[in-house]
């Protein structure tokens, strides 16, 4: 089972491509490019992963968090792939990946004040 603190820089990590990937589009080359939403629904689908295995305790002590919402965008990506609301993931890459990384940074800042998550490459 892999420790919080690496569930966590597991979260910033997809967070940091998708960042990667979004850099410079707008809408429109999101909604022309499947190859762009298939990398982006694979990070998307590896940081709810990773939300979903973090413990219970660390979840339930960081309740601001929405896990619930992000382990459910994963969901929505695996088991209705065909049905994706680009509209929304639109929204939770320009809107909601920002708060979120704040989150992740702080309880890793609260809970593992000695971890250092290494950046992407």
């Amino acid at each position: 089972m892999r420790a919080d603190e690496f569930l966590l820089a597991d979260i910033l990590h997809s967070i940091a491509e998708i960042r990667i990937l979004a850099r410079g589009k707008i809408f429109d080359d999101l909604r022309a490019d499947t190859v762009l939403q298939r990398a982006i629904f694979f990070e998307i689908i590896a940081l709810g992963e990773a939300a979903g295995r973090l413990s219970r305790s660390l979840c339930a002590r960081h309740a601001e968090v929405p896990w619930r919402s992000v382990v459910g965008m994963r969901n929505r990506i695996v088991h209705e792939y065909f049905a994706i609301n680009l509209t929304i993931l639109w929204q939770t890459i320009t809107q909601n990946l920002d708060p979120l990384e704040a989150q992740i940074r702080e309880i890793l800042k609260q809970e593992f004040p000695s971890f250092n998550p290494s950046p992407p490459q």
